[in-house]
């Protein structure tokens, strides 16, 4: 078989599968509308549940934050009024990012059990089932960070640091936790290697 025939033979089978191409997107296209029905259910139960769940964690972690804040001074004292309002703005922070990462990803569309994504296959990030353990646990990173605030040194050395910017710092490391964390791992492994 010389070089032309060669040539002309992938042409055609271009051509047959451009021709083709329709009725296969067609019959993929029913798969995957069959498949999300039958998963829809859950999916809508496990977003519904989760989402519910989330906007509990945050309320909670708002009010106690705000109490901390306006009364927490008289109950716990200087250092534990720090502690208390570093740990409970640091979850409220993880919170409220795992909050909108969930609606994120919810707006986005399904992924299915098999990794398929409907409605279409981007954007990538949709919301599925087995990212729900995840979210959930989610906002003890920031419980986490807000203790490693507290732990570090600097409120010792820096006379002038309040309890308001305790809370400020504590919610945005809560709120940065996962990409801090991200980070991290992403160092660790460039220097330690796999």
């Amino acid at each position: 078989m010389d070089d032309q025939s060669v040539a002309k033979a992938f042409r055609d089978l271009v051509d047959l599968l451009k021709k083709h191409e329709p009725v296969l997107d067609e019959a993929r296209r029913a798969e995957i509308e069959a498949r999300y029905k039958a998963e829809k259910p859950e999916l809508q139960k496990a977003a519904k549940g989760l989402l519910l769940y989330l906007v509990v964690v945050v309320v909670l972690f708002l009010s106690a934050s705000v109490a901390l804040a306006l009364w927490g001074s008289g109950l716990l004292g200087h250092a534990g009024l720090q502690l208390a309002l570093a740990i409970a703005t640091g979850t409220l922070g993880s919170s409220v990012a795992a909050l909108l990462s969930a609606l994120d990803r919810r707006a986005h569309g399904w992924e299915l059990s098999n990794g398929w994504k409907y409605p279409q296959p981007e954007p990538a990030d949709k919301f599925q089932e087995s990212m729900v353990p995840i979210f959930v646990v989610r906002p003890l990173l920031g419980s986490v960070m807000g203790l490693v605030l507290y732990l570090y040194p600097w409120p010792d050395k820096l006379t002038y640091v309040s309890d308001v910017s305790i809370g400020f710092w504590g919610f945005l490391l809560g709120f940065l936790a996962k990409s801090f964390l991200d980070v991290l791992k992403g160092v660790f492994k460039s220097v330690f290697g796999k």
